[in-house]
């Protein structure tokens, strides 16, 4: 991050005249380059302090010198997210940098828009780069995403590398939620998920500040709805596939239980989009012939000898989209589950 403790100055231009964030021909630039681009990179979290502290040391090990960082605790309860990060902000002399706020209504897509209304609005950042409390940063990601930036992409993502246990079962190696969607940087038709996005102020304000749908709080799948709905609308969104995350996957979700739960979640979410999207109408036989071409696939995979999570994909997903016809939620993290209940 450059000098511990600095405090932040963003200039009005780019002393170059031109975007500065396609010019980097060496570190002496992309160190002058750090003054003047507005981002800041935002960790919701929840319930889970020790997860983003590392989570938070990934980001003091940037090479990009200059931005800032939003943290937002979700549990209003304990807030101990909010507790660690603030320590951590004072021990590291980041606290010019790192703003801790607490989002008191719960909810992923509320804890989201509460942050970007903070980084938005408050900051007055031009760029927020968003990273989950469970995933760790390479020292390259800012850097690679501010190059990013120089598209005039709205949305811009980049690769999550899962890294599993090593007992985990071989099928799991293989399961799609571990995928990377796009292989090299270029306009894509969507991006996939939250973990790993950039939203820029041109699309915060088109939404007035309310970019996540509520009514996926609960549930998760805020994030692809807003894809679906910018991809509908003709968005440009860019991949940068060098800008990587990592996420450890716990013994607890390295398993073949999980992994079908999830995807039963996909396409309950799925459906979900749909009918919110496209009316009853339209969602209805459309998500019911997907659910049939599951089940089938499904049927395939088994006369083909696939390995299990890729049967389980199929027979989950066709069961998911019944489930989000017919009006369920369903809340794929243990933790959320419980904190919903409460």
């Amino acid at each position: 991050m450059g000098a511990r403790g600095k405090r932040h100055c963003w200039p009005d231009r780019s002393p170059y005249g031109l975007n500065p964030v396609s010019l980097f021909p060496n570190r002496r630039l992309l160190k002058e380059a750090g003054s003047f681009v507005k981002i800041a990179v935002f960790v919701p979290t929840f319930r889970r302090p020790q997860l983003l502290l590392a989570a938070l040391e990934s980001l003091r090990h940037q090479s990009f010198p200059n931005f800032q960082i939003v943290v937002s605790d979700n549990d209003g309860t304990n807030a101990d997210g909010a507790k660690v990060a603030s320590a951590w902000a004072v021990a590291n002399d980041f606290q010019d940098r790192v703003h801790v706020t607490i989002a008191h209504e719960r909810g992923l897509a509320q804890n989201r828009n509460h942050a970007l209304r903070l980084a938005f609005d408050v900051l007055n950042v031009d760029f927020v780069a968003m990273i989950d409390d469970d995933s760790e940063a390479h020292p390259q990601w800012i850097e690679r995403i501010v190059r990013a930036c120089s598209t005039d992409a709205e949305l811009i993502g980049g690769p999550t590398i899962y890294r599993l246990a090593n007992q985990a079962p071989a099928d799991i190696w293989h399961a799609s939620l571990f995928g990377i969607p796009y292989s090299a940087s270029d306009f894509v038709p969507r991006l996939r998920s939250s973990n790993n996005c950039v939203i820029t102020r041109r699309l915060y304000h088109r939404y007035d500040g309310i970019v996540f749908d509520t009514k996926f709080g609960a549930s998760g799948g805020e994030d692809s709805f807003l894809f679906l709905q910018e991809k509908q609308r003709g968005t440009r969104m860019w991949w940068q596939h060098d800008a990587v995350v990592y996420e450890d996957v716990p013994a607890e979700r390295a398993t073949l239980n999980w992994v079908a739960d999830r995807q039963r979640t996909n396409g309950v979410n799925a459906a979900r989009i749909d009918c919110r999207m496209n009316g009853a109408a339209v969602a209805w036989p459309r998500q019911l012939g997907l659910s049939l071409r599951d089940a089938m696939g499904g049927i395939r995979a088994i006369a083909a000898s696939q390995d299990r999570a890729a049967i389980s994909a199929c027979f989950q997903n066709s069961r998911g989209r019944l489930e989000g016809l017919l009006g369920r939620i369903s809340l794929h993290d243990s933790q959320l589950s419980r904190a919903f209940a409460e």
